[in-house]
């Protein structure tokens, strides 16, 4: 008897009642990402807007002042101009950052790479009140040329406090205690070297190496902040020759 062969048809799989995709739901699943980054677009569209804006009238105000009659205090009021103007905040923010990270240094100097950027653009707008800016190229490059000041002043600042912090730190007990490993002729030679400032230096001096602040200092000496960072830069230059001199007598 012959045998029947079966039929190796493949099993038929279960229905799954699911309707199919109309055209209306696809675009509305396409639209939600594009939805999300539109939305991401227009904030940053929004930021850069206000940036331009900020820029268009640090700009405007501060070739106003250079047209302005020379008097002796003009630098003075250019000064002011910037250190109060939002957008030398944000962009001076953003550069002290960015000094300090490539330095390695903690952002608790923060404050004071900022006071010292502003005491060097006072010191520039008093030799050179346009700062060498090009008017023919000031309406596209002025927030270039401003940033790239503001950036190399940032850089420049840590770099003097990173020789001043590097030198003083292991001198003095630090609000944590005493280092170890401190030579007794490294404090000696420091104690000499600060010995020999007058008080108003000697005492902004120990705090700053310490690890306070412009700001912390001047508040606790009774100082304006612009004095105590003059006290602190000539202390410093006073102390570092002091400790030269100590140094080449001991070789």
């Amino acid at each position: 008897m012959a045998h029947r062969r079966k039929s190796r048809r493949p099993n038929p799989r279960p229905c799954i009642n699911q309707p199919k995709p109309t055209c209306q739901s696809i675009e509305t699943c396409h639209d939600q990402p594009v939805v999300k980054s539109n939305n991401r677009n227009c904030a940053e569209d929004d930021h850069c807007r206000q940036d331009e804006t900020r820029c268009a009238d640090l700009r405007h105000r501060f070739l106003a002042l250079l047209d302005s009659a020379p008097s002796e205090t003009l630098w003075k009021e250019i000064w002011t101009l910037f250190v109060s103007h939002q957008w030398v905040h944000i962009r001076l923010e953003r550069c002290a950052r960015t000094a300090l990270r490539g330095s390695y240094m903690s952002e608790q100097w923060l404050d004071d790479v900022k006071q010292d950027v502003y005491v060097r653009l006072a010191g520039k707008l008093q030799r050179s009140l346009n700062l060498n800016l090009d008017r023919a190229k000031a309406e596209v490059h002025f927030a270039g040329w401003l940033n790239t000041i503001l950036l190399r002043d940032c850089q420049m600042a840590v770099r003097q406090l990173r020789r001043l912090y590097c030198r003083t730190l292991p001198l003095l007990e630090d609000r944590t205690g005493a280092d170890p490993t401190t030579s007794i002729d490294a404090r000696i030679d420091f104690n000499r070297a600060l010995d020999r400032l007058d008080d108003a230096e000697s005492s902004v001096m120990v705090l700053y190496a310490q690890g306070y602040t412009i700001r912390e200092i001047a508040a606790a000496v009774g100082f304006s902040n612009s004095k105590a960072y003059r006290l602190i830069r000539q202390a410093s230059a006073h102390m570092e020759k002091g400790l030269g001199a100590s140094e080449c007598a001991a070789s």
